[in-house]
Parts: structure tokens; sequence; C-alpha cells
């Protein structure tokens, strides 16, 4: 059994209070459910400065089979920032107007650079979808939301 949620912005603390309406518990750093498993569908970050955290704890989830995660556009955005195509050059341009889009995620791994690009790799190694057996859940790039 699957519980699917989407978007969650970096809302640490909805999250974990959505997690625990199911039956999920925290074990060790992680939430984890007996017999059910999330679904993350979309965007980890921006909208709150918690982006660390949240990724955070989804990836943990992930690592521990509680959970999958198929990310969103947002997620999509902010590892072009870092997706070099030339010397000097990005996928995203670093300007004021992304600059400001990424600012809470950005500032939540002030201090924390290492994480920042690990994350950025285990991010990179999602898949773009998920095609199980009774269910299919994509997250198409350019979805608006």
């Amino acid at each position: 059994m699957y519980d699917i949620i989407g978007d969650i912005h970096a809302h640490i603390l909805q999250l974990k209070e959505l997690l625990k309406k199911p039956g999920y518990s925290k074990a060790w750093n992680y939430y984890s459910h007996a017999e059910r498993k999330a679904i993350f569908v979309g965007d980890l970050v921006n909208r709150d400065p918690e982006a660390r955290k949240t990724g955070r704890l989804v990836r943990r989830m992930v690592e521990n089979n509680a959970a999958l995660f198929v990310p969103g556009n947002h997620v999509y955005s902010l590892l072009t920032c870092f997706t070099k195509i030339s010397p000097g050059g990005f996928l995203l341009r670093h300007n004021s107007q992304n600059r400001t889009a990424f600012a809470a995620t950005l500032r939540a791994y002030i201090g924390k650079e290492d994480e920042l690009m690990d994350d950025s790799l285990w991010l990179r190694s999602q898949p773009l979808y998920l095609n199980m057996k009774n269910l299919r859940v994509y997250m198409p790039a350019g979805t608006k939301n």
C-alpha cells in the first residue's frame, strides 16, 4: 500500500505531521510504516528555509526503503544551477531571478556546501518516473505547480 505525497516545498513540520496521520512513526532519523510506503512526487525545495532538513528526511526514507521519490520541476531547476555546460556557464543562468527563486534553499546549506553537493548527486540519481505493477508515477519537468 502506498501513500502519495506531492510538492512538500521544504515544509518539514507539515511533512512530519502528515506522515503521522496514516501511522508512520519515527525510526531513528526517518519515518517508516510497517505496511505502507510513501511516494514523494514533486518538489522538496523552495518556499521554506528547511530545504536541507526536508531533503535529508526524504532521502533517509528512500535509502531505508520506507519511500520512493520522483523529483519535480523545482528540483530539476535547482540541479541545472549546478550543471556546467561550458567554463563559467550553467544550464540555468545565475541571474537575480533564479538566485531569488532558490534563495531559501541555498541559505539552508550555508556552511554545509559539501552536503549540498552530496544531496545534488543523490537527487540526480532519482528516477524520472516509477512504473510499477499497478501504478505509474511521473512528474514531467515542465509541469507548473
